[in-house]
């Protein structure tokens, strides 16, 4: 794993285990960007930017910033503001970031990893993962140390995520990455064990135009569909008579 700009490709994979079976997989591709080099990757395709283009790359999309709260200095600068109140010190080193760009005008990013990098490795110490609710559209951050290329560790869950899962789990996540790869699993898990997992299986590639082209040709407008499917997988759970679960902050 290091630290240039990459383009990630592989799969998304959900299961649920109760009260019923239901799991899917799709074929996906993510942005490996360094946040200290943004306008170094999109210079690099005529279709990429940061303004009305087939892929583009907002920083106001990540963190509080349709609330300005980056300030002038950027994701950047707000990320690593960010780790500090999480109790990390990303003050030196750099911080790179996986996540889909908007394309076409569409962004849908229910998790984004953020990676921080110690000065002069290409190992990352830690992670925060951004989680965004749908359609709530509210977020929370997780701080996730790594403990070399294989690390499992566990947490409570803290924020609502899904109408069809409860507050009272933990997570229990998994990463494994090297120079070429990456996977990354999270649980949830009741008094009763796993009740769900989910999971991303990637393989890096460089980012190139050549390549920049392919994976717009190859999926397409994939945040779109992936928001629908998110819609057509909660109808099929309902229809399946999963319960459905209130918003804690809606709740008597």
């Amino acid at each position: 794993m290091n630290r240039e700009h990459a383009l990630y490709r592989g799969h998304v994979w959900h299961r649920r285990q109760r009260p019923t079976v239901h799991e899917f997989r799709y074929p996906f591709w993510w942005l490996w960007i360094n946040l200290d080099d943004i306008d170094g990757l999109l210079v690099r395709h005529p279709w990429w930017g940061r303004r009305w283009r087939a892929v583009t790359f907002r920083e106001r999309d990540y963190l509080h910033g349709r609330d300005g709260l980056h300030g002038e200095e950027g994701l950047r600068a707000g990320i690593v503001a960010e780790a500090g109140r999480l109790g990390l010190d990303w003050r030196s080193g750099e911080v790179c970031l996986l996540s889909q760009p908007r394309i076409f005008g569409w962004c849908f990013n229910p998790l984004s990893l953020y990676w921080h990098f110690p000065d002069g490795s290409d190992h990352p110490d830690s992670v925060i993962a951004e989680v965004h609710n749908t359609p709530w559209n509210e977020r929370h951050w997780y701080a996730l140390p790594l403990a070399g290329e294989t690390t499992e560790l566990r947490h409570e869950k803290a924020f609502h995520v899904s109408p069809f899962m409860p507050m009272e789990q933990d997570y229990a996540w998994q990463f494994q990455f090297d120079a070429d790869s990456l996977s990354v699993v999270i649980k949830n898990i009741d008094a009763e064990g796993v009740i769900f997992s989910a999971g991303l299986s990637l393989q890096r590639s460089p980012a190139y135009r050549g390549q920049m082209s392919d994976v717009m040709r190859t999926y397409g407008a994939q945040g779109m569909k992936v928001s629908i499917a998110i819609y057509a997988h909660a109808w099929r759970l309902w229809r399946k008579g999963v319960a459905f679960v209130r918003h804690p902050k809606h709740q008597s």
